[in-house]
Parts: C-alpha cells; structure tokens; sequence
C-alpha cells in the first residue's frame, strides 16, 4: 500500500515539476516587430470596425518565423494604414519564437 502512495506522490510532484518550467519559458517574453506578408480585411461591423486577417513573418535568433491567420480589430478608416510590408508590433518568447502573436497593447496599435 505504500508504494502506491509513494509512486503516486511521486507522479504528482513529476507532473507540477514539468507543469512549472512549460509556464516559466514564458516568463522571458521579447517585444519586437514583424512585417505583413498578406492580409485580408474582413466585412466590417455597424459600428465601424473590422478584422483584417493577417499572415506575418519576423526573425530571431537568425531564424525566420512565420505566424498565419492572425486577427486586429481596427477602424474602417484605418484600413489603409495595413498593407503588405507594414512592420507591425509583436511579443514572442525568447526561449521558443514560434510562440509569437501581435502585441495588442502597443502604443501603435491604441487610438
């Protein structure tokens, strides 16, 4: 009966171990800027806002990464503000980039 417990204890600890250093690579994140390689906007709301669906492509580590299907939420007036080539602002995690979205806080993308 006690090695049960024991392995079971043990299992647990294994399991919040790995748990704990999957959420501390995030911890580490890096701001930084991508640039859009093709988007489309989508059909805009009543109150004059819409989603332009983008693809975006940025660089770390000598690496190249893109991110696919990406969605901002912008005024129909500032839609000729996005086009292909725009850099725009991204955080991604220093220890595996792959893991990368658009940093929707940004000063740049508030109005």
């Amino acid at each position: 009966m006690g090695g049960v417990f024991c392995d079971i204890n043990i299992s647990h600890h294994l399991f919040f171990a790995r748990l704990y250093f999957a959420f501390d690579d995030k911890k580490d994140p890096v701001y930084s800027v991508a640039h859009i390689v093709k988007y489309f906007p989508r059909a805009p709301n009543d109150l004059g806002k819409l989603d332009i669906v983008m693809t975006y492509t940025f660089s770390a580590n000598n690496i190249n990464y893109t991110k696919d299907n990406q969605t901002l939420n912008i005024d129909t007036t500032d839609l000729d503000n996005y086009y292909v080539g725009k850099e725009i602002p991204i955080v991604y995690y220093r220890v595996n980039p792959k893991y990368s979205k658009i940093d929707y806080y940004h000063a740049s993308l508030k109005r």
